[in-house]
């Protein structure tokens, strides 16, 4: 799929609104199969708070449209 269609997918989605928010936000700095921004970054662009945005991650990644490499060890994922 490329980002159009994962974009319009999102839109049509049942998710909440600050997890389409997140995902949308991580569309856009997208590169391949991997996304290229911190947690930092989502909550500057989305103005949405750490524990929020670390919140929707989960949900994305629990309802399937996201998996999330954990590095262990304290490291950034």
């Amino acid at each position: 799929m490329n980002k159009k269609q994962i974009t319009n997918s999102i839109w049509l989605s049942n998710l909440p609104s600050s997890a389409k928010l997140v995902a949308l936000c991580l569309v856009r700095h997208s590169t391949d199969q991997f996304f290229a921004i911190s947690k930092a970054m989502i909550m500057t662009e989305t103005r949405l708070t750490k524990k929020t945005v670390r919140r929707h991650i989960e949900c994305l990644e629990a309802h399937g449209w996201l998996q999330v490499q954990r590095s262990g060890g304290g490291k950034p994922n």
